[in-house]
């Protein structure tokens, strides 16, 4: 379900109690998948020692600071008012998700992370 077309454009709700808890319960669900999601991953990670190529990654300057400055800007982008801009940020975090995965060998996980986005997110992030 997706919570955001459930609100009335004007932004007033007949019953806001009821829209906050469908809210609550959407935000949830999609904390659960999530953390579900990383579990999994983290298993596979450990049963397969690709925690070195991420420390690796993680221990090389350039790639450290390549990432701090896409989350930086990603963070701006989907705070902007700019609907354009905001797409644009998730869209290429999901490439991003998708590349890193496929740099660990872990192909099916990136299938998992586009389902559960796409089913809790928009309609039109991907």
């Amino acid at each position: 379900m997706n919570i955001e077309n459930t609100q009335p454009k004007d932004g007033h709700h007949e019953n806001s109690r009821q829209y906050n808890k469908e809210k609550l319960e959407y935000n949830k669900q999609l904390a659960v998948s999530i953390i579900a999601w990383i579990i999994s991953i983290s298993l596979v990670l450990y049963k397969h020692n690709k925690f070195k190529v991420i420390y690796n990654d993680i221990k090389n300057i350039g790639f450290s600071i390549s990432l701090v400055i896409v989350i930086i800007f990603s963070v701006y982008c989907w705070h902007s008012k700019n609907q354009k801009l905001k797409l644009s940020a998730e869209k290429a975090s999901f490439g991003l998700i998708i590349a890193y995965l496929s740099r660990l060998d872990m192909v099916f996980a990136a299938y998992f992370i586009i389902f559960i986005f796409s089913f809790y997110a928009h309609d039109d992030i991907i």
